[in-house]
């Protein structure tokens, strides 16, 4: 008796599986969105364009963002990198804190890399403060052979 029993009750069991896995079976492919339903994400530089991408409404972008971007030095400024300004809202964005509207009314984004910029003319490098030392102390002895008359 005790062996119909366990046959039963594993046959029942088999029956019952089989209904939970026809029923968690997902026979619906999740839809594709659309060209029309895609916002077009760009990441420039100035006028280079670092990159583009498609991609849903709503969707936070940091995996995508390009890294942050250099611009070299001039002689007179050094630039340091502040953020992407998105040309929806204006806005400067941290590459942690980007991502696309919720709607799709808009359909491009444009993120420019936006530097700060600072004055570095009044600088000197060590070269040029021993080459000042230098003239300086040139001067004083230009100086002393003016009153002595050694420059004769």
């Amino acid at each position: 008796m005790k062996k119909a029993l366990a046959l039963l009750l594993s046959v029942l069991m088999i029956f019952s599986m089989v209904g939970v896995m026809a029923y968690a079976e997902d026979t619906t492919d999740p839809a594709e969105p659309t060209e029309e339903e895609l916002v077009t994400v760009i990441f420039k530089d100035g006028d280079v364009i670092l990159k583009t991408i498609k991609v849903k409404p709503g969707i936070i972008i940091t995996a995508y963002a390009p890294e942050n971007p250099e611009k070299p030095d001039t002689e007179t400024t050094r630039y340091t990198f502040k953020g992407w300004q998105s040309s929806v809202d204006g806005e400067i964005y941290y590459r942690s804190t980007l991502c696309t509207p919720q709607d799709a009314s808009v359909k491009e984004i444009v993120y420019t890399a936006v530097y700060s910029e600072k004055d570095i003319s009044g600088r000197q490098t060590l070269w040029e403060f021993i080459g000042s030392i230098f003239a300086r102390i040139n001067m004083i002895f230009e100086y002393f052979a003016k009153i002595f008359g050694w420059d004769d």
